[in-house]
């Protein structure tokens, strides 16, 4: 059985914001949640609490975070094929750059290492420290695959293998 989404309202008016500053609130929920992941790992070494509900804290506010860029980032097109009346519904005239979209991306993976590599470093040899390890490790082939789809597309899109770099992140 096929399930075909019904077109949500835009994340505009999700978050009660105005469509051209979503990129920057998203921006800044994620220094925020930086912020939190520098928090739990640069304690003093006298108060550090090896707290797995903290650490359980950072992980749900990244992925809170990420399931309201998801909307954005990835779109549903796909649907089209399968559902012609989904085309005419009203779509969310919220467009990023794809170079922005990447930039989101990368950043959640970017939160990812930063939660989990400290525990790599800890020295023990755990299982906690093996299922970092792979989390890490599958977070940057992650980043590695999607930026380099997004130079590939740029440079197809210029129709030469050995073209610049035309879209900056910034």
């Amino acid at each position: 059985m096929v399930r075909h989404l019904e077109p949500t309202a835009s994340p505009a008016a999700d978050t009660g914001i105005g469509p051209h500053l979503l990129l920057p609130t998203y921006l800044s929920k994620h220094g925020r949640i930086d912020g939190l992941i520098l928090e739990l790992r640069s304690k003093s070494v006298l108060h550090q609490i090896d707290d797995s509900d903290e650490l359980a804290h950072v992980d749900a506010e990244i992925s809170q975070w990420w399931n309201a860029v998801q909307d954005l980032v990835y779109t549903i097109d796909s649907e089209l094929a399968f559902n012609p009346q989904f085309a005419q519904k009203p779509r969310s005239s919220v467009q990023l750059n794809p170079a922005h979209k990447l930039l989101l991306v990368v950043q959640k993976h970017e939160l990812i290492i930063l939660l989990y590599r400290p525990v790599i470093t800890s020295g023990n040899n755990t299982s906690s420290i093996e299922a970092a390890m792979q989390k890490c490790i599958g977070v940057s082939k992650e980043i590695i695959t999607n930026v380099y789809r997004h130079l590939s597309s740029d440079m197809e899109a210029e129709g030469n293998s050995q073209s610049n770099i035309k879209t900056h992140l910034v």
